[in-house]
Parts: structure tokens; C-alpha cells; sequence
């Protein structure tokens, strides 16, 4: 019993250093992409675009290019990348992008 309990408090203890490390500082993500890699970027998605100025419908939610701003997962709005389906480019794990 004390073994399952060391280890659910490693892995409880481990979780927010994971969360942390997926908005890498001076990378650029969508919002869909930070969405997918952790729900915890709903709220800090909403509150960015709100901050800045932006609507928060869900094509500035999904289509805005941000910048994460530190270790611990803080965002900034980087750009809009236009309306419709897919206007911001999941890359791969180094970054997002708009189209050209």
C-alpha cells in the first residue's frame, strides 16, 4: 500500500513540470496546438486575447499564433492568423506557425 502511494504522489508530483515544459519560451504555438498538448491553455488562451484586445470566439481561440513568455507556461498573443479552418500552422514540436 505504501508503495501505490509513493508512487501516484512521484507521478502527481512530476505532472506540473511536464505541463510547464510544453510552452517552450521563444516558440511560437497555436492556440488549437496548445489546446491539444494541455487543457490547462483554454483559460490562459482566453485571458490573453482578452488583455490584448482580441475577440474570443473560437477562430481567434484556435487561429492566434502566442508566445510563451516563461517556464511556467505564461502566454502572449503573437499574431491572429486569419479567419477560417486551419489558418495556423501546426508544425511539430519546435513551434507553430502562420501561413506565409
Amino acid at each position: 500500500m505504501v508503495q501505490i502511494f509513493t508512487a501516484i504522489t512521484a507521478i502527481a508530483a512530476l505532472t506540473p513540470l511536464a505541463s510547464a515544459a510544453l510552452c517552450t519560451r521563444d516558440r511560437e504555438w497555436c492556440g488549437s496546438h496548445l489546446q491539444l498538448m494541455d487543457s490547462t491553455y483554454a483559460n490562459k488562451i482566453y485571458g490573453a486575447l482578452l488583455a490584448y484586445g482580441f475577440p474570443t470566439t473560437d477562430d481567434y481561440r484556435n487561429n492566434t499564433l502566442f508566445s510563451c513568455t516563461n517556464s511556467n507556461g505564461g502566454i502572449a498573443v503573437w499574431t491572429y492568423c486569419g479567419d477560417g479552418a486551419d489558418t495556423c500552422y501546426v508544425d511539430n514540436r519546435y513551434g507553430d506557425s502562420c501561413p506565409s
